[in-house]
């Protein structure tokens, strides 16, 4: 398929037509960048690929920071607890 400027579109391979709007729920039957019924941005199946990975790459490094933090408070326990039978 070809997009207006006679390219092909990433999108046109990525997603089945149509989709509905993820705000508005519209049917949308080809390849644009903004709902035409409500204006908010459509999103690519790769855009949003990248964002769950981004989001789960971050929830990973938060999760590793958790346990880094609770691993330093036990240390320090146990270090108060071997300071307190001295």
């Amino acid at each position: 398929m070809l997009c207006l400027a006679g390219q092909i579109s990433d999108v046109v391979v990525k997603m089945n037509y149509p989709i509905n709007c993820k705000n508005c729920g519209q049917l949308i039957y080809g390849p644009v960048k903004y709902c035409p019924f409500c204006a908010v941005q459509i999103k690519s199946k790769i855009e949003i690929e990248q964002e769950i990975a981004a989001q789960e790459i971050a929830a990973q490094e938060i999760a590793a920071q958790e346990i880094a933090a609770q691993e330093i408070a036990a240390q320090e326990i146990a270090a108060q607890e071997i300071a307190a039978q001295e």
